[in-house]
């Protein structure tokens, strides 16, 4: 099977979802997956995280807590300022 018979297999099931010809080049669908690819190990690190975050402050003190608030309001006050 050559790259073009994928690109045009692509198409025909482009044309089947979206009703109209639609040429996918195999590279931009490859680019596609793995950006979906990495999107996906981000949003599962996340989860990591937060859990993790979660049973971190579960065992905290009130001064540390608090600590680990003013720390996150400073990181999304910069993150705010820094993202348009």
């Amino acid at each position: 099977m050559t790259l073009q018979d994928l690109s045009r297999a692509a198409s025909a099931i482009a044309h089947a979802f979206h009703g109209a010809h639609v040429h996918i080049d195999v590279g931009y669908a490859v680019a596609v997956t793995g950006l979906s690819l990495l999107i996906a190990f981000a949003v599962v690190g996340l989860g990591i995280v937060l859990y993790r975050a979660f049973r971190a402050a579960i065992n905290m003190t009130p001064a540390k807590f608090a600590l680990a608030l003013f720390i996150t309001a400073w990181v999304l006050i910069l993150l705010g300022s820094l993202i348009p």
